[in-house]
Order: C-alpha cells, then sequence, then structure tokens
C-alpha cells in the first residue's frame, strides 16, 4: 500500500459519520470476530474500520461500500466468532420521530413487504417495547405486513441514544465449528 494511501483511508474514514453494519459477537470474542468481519469486508474496501462501542461484543462498521453490497458481503459466511450482522439503511436518535421514522421505513420497505420486527436497546431502559409498537404503528401505516413467521427482518438497534434501523434475512449467521471440520 503507497503511503499516502493509508492517509486517504484515514481522510475517508474520518468523513463516514454513519456505520454501514451492526455486527454482534460471541462472548469474549470481540477481537476475533472484529478480524472475522474485517478481513471479509478487506478485500472489497481496504479502508474499512471497524470500532468497539461502550457495549461488549458490538460493533459498528464504516465502509466506503454502499449499505447492501456491504451486507450482501459480509451475510453469509461462516463465522466462528460472529453471533450476527445488521445492515444500518437509516439511523437516528431517540427518542423517536414519527416522521422521520416513516421516511426511513418507506424508504427501505414496500407494499408487498412482510417482516418480522426486532428491537434491541442497549444502554437505554425501557424504551424497547414502545420503540416495537410505534415500528409496527409505522409499518401498518405503510401497508407493510408484520408477520413473525418471515424470514425477511426489520431490525431496530438502539445504542445508547443512536438508533440503527435496517433490513436483512431473519436467519443467523452460520456459526463454523470444530465438528464441521
Amino acid at each position: 500500500m503507497p503511503a499516502n494511501s493509508s492517509d486517504l483511508c484515514s481522510v475517508e474514514n474520518s468523513s463516514r459519520s454513519r456505520p454501514v453494519l451492526v455486527v454482534t459477537c460471541r462472548t469474549s470474542s470481540t477481537t476475533l470476530c472484529e478480524h472475522e468481519v474485517g478481513n471479509v469486508l478487506f478485500v472489497k474496501d481496504p479502508c474499512i474500520r471497524v470500532e468497539e462501542t461502550p457495549f461488549t461484543g458490538v460493533l459498528l462498521v464504516y465502509s466506503n461500500l454502499d449499505v447492501n453490497t456491504a451486507y450482501r458481503t459480509v451475510a453469509f459466511r461462516e463465522y466462528g466468532f460472529v453471533e450476527s450482522i445488521i445492515p444500518v439503511h437509516c439511523s437516528t436518535r431517540l427518542p423517536l420521530n414519527y416522521f422521520s421514522l416513516e421516511e426511513c421505513l418507506r424508504a427501505i420497505t414496500s407494499t408487498d413487504t412482510q417482516v418480522k420486527v426486532k428491537v434491541k436497546s442497549r444502554g437505554v431502559r425501557e424504551v424497547s417495547s414502545s420503540i416495537y409498537k410505534l415500528v409496527v404503528k409505522v409499518l401498518r401505516s405503510l401497508g407493510v405486513r408484520v408477520d413473525n413467521s418471515s424470514s425477511t427482518c426489520l431490525f431496530v438497534e438502539t445504542i445508547g441514544e443512536a438508533v440503527y434501523i435496517g433490513v436483512g434475512a431473519c436467519k443467523p449467521v452460520f456459526k463454523a465449528s470444530i465438528m464441521n471440520s
């Protein structure tokens, strides 16, 4: 890598204000998890940046790739330390604003979409149920069917006051095991 390439990555990374993926890791495996995801994405984006959050085992991935390309690149691989990979199609802050949530959900769903809603809240107590209710209300107003048997999930992840929303496969990441070897 030329000397000025790393400088270019630093400038590019510092200009990115939001992540493209939220990744959760197996217990006590954050560093290994970070390497797994980083190594897969590095091939397509050498300027990939994976950052730990204040919550153990939760990573934010920044990339020059668009969200869908980054997600497709990493989502269906075999991992030993990655638990889940969630695309970040929209982000906002708490408290959720109905109209900004509606704008986000309108952009990533359609009336023929069927989703299972999954909400995970970290760092803010007692907001998961109110977020879930608001998301379902907005989805229904948009004509999106909420169905717990759907293979497509609408993920809403809160990390402190930040809210990350994305649509992806409900199926968990495939985990490598010694028995598979």
